[in-house]
């Protein structure tokens, strides 16, 4: 897939993530409007938005991605969509479980 194809896919899966989220809003009843769910989210959105970029920047220059991209074919599109639907939760969680080991280590000196 080509770079734009990946960001594309990618997305797509930050769109699809933000109208469950809206959609689970409504449901609730707690929907007041698009401007106020996006003043509050736009952080959020906006490191998703970055992640994905990020990983299609560096899957040329990280051997396993540029396999898996070669190897998958149109699957690592399907990849790039679950990335941009979860890939700052997996980010997150990733930077907690190092800061929290890190932290562990240090306490044990």
């Amino acid at each position: 897939m080509s770079t734009v194809q990946l960001i594309a896919c990618g997305l797509l899966g930050l769109l699809a993530h933000n109208l469950f989220k809206i959609k689970r809003l409504q449901e609730k009843g707690r929907w007041t409007a698009i401007k106020d769910f996006y003043g509050k989210e736009w952080a959020s959105i906006l490191l998703s938005f970055v992640l994905v970029i990020a990983l299609v920047m560096v899957q040329g220059e990280v051997k396993q991605l540029h396999v898996a991209n070669v190897a998958m074919g149109p699957f690592f599109g399907m990849f790039m969509v679950i990335w941009g639907y979860a890939g700052q939760s997996i980010f997150l969680n990733v930077v907690n479980m190092v800061r929290s080991k890190t932290e562990k280590a240090l306490e044990d000196k």
